[in-house]
């Protein structure tokens, strides 16, 4: 059984998740899908996936703020609404913190200055996961003292084993490297924040 857990979604650019096509976020999976998917990678609005008979799957849309968990059967994410396949079991439908958009800028030197978009600060884990395809390394500062450098592999970073936790309620500034250049924001951290997706393009 799939465990359901607190996603938000943080968008690096000028554009939000709909606006290049993604329109939901795999959570989790277990057991087959077609097409293949794996966790923490994006849909895009008009795909469609078909569980097999002993899968699940836990998706996040984006325009609805809604994490789906079904088991068997299939969905096909939309640009406003997921339609859910009739055979399929539907375990929880949870409306969840919707996508804050936060921009980003070219960042000059390692204490650039960063703009934000959204009405407030965008919101990491004490020990975040990024989502960061494009990415080679997400850094996190508080000031000019670097705490942590993780590394980008297969599209996602993992916290280091060896870093100490965010502290819950500081804001800390990001920035991933990548072959464009870096680009730089902030988060502020929250007990209950989940995956945090950068887009680097």
């Amino acid at each position: 059984m799939l465990r359901t857990i607190l996603t938000t979604v943080f968008l690096f650019g000028a554009g939000s998740a709909l606006s290049d096509e993604k329109a939901a976020l795999v959570v989790d999976i277990v057991g087959d899908a077609t097409p293949a998917i794996e966790p923490f990678s994006e849909l895009d609005a008009g795909e469609t996936v078909e569980l097999g008979p002993d899968a699940e799957l836990i998706v996040m849309h984006y325009a609805t703020c809604e994490e789906i968990h079904i088991a068997a059967g299939g969905l096909t994410i939309g640009r406003d609404a997921v339609r859910v396949d009739p055979a399929a079991e539907v375990i929880a439908r949870d409306k969840v913190a919707c996508p804050a958009t936060v921009a980003f800028q070219e960042d000059a030197n390692a204490a650039g200055a960063v703009v934000l978009r959204s009405a407030g600060d965008a919101m990491i884990a004490p020990r975040p996961i990024f989502v960061a395809r494009g990415a080679t390394q997400v850094e996190v500062r508080l000031g000019d003292r670097l705490i942590a450098t993780a590394p980008v592999s297969g599209g996602r970073a993992l916290w280091p084993a060896d870093a100490p936790d965010l502290m819950v309620g500081e804001t800390y500034a990001l920035r991933m490297t990548g072959p464009g250049g870096d680009k730089a924001a902030a988060a502020t951290v929250r007990g209950n924040a989940g995956v945090a997706i950068l887009r680097y393009e």
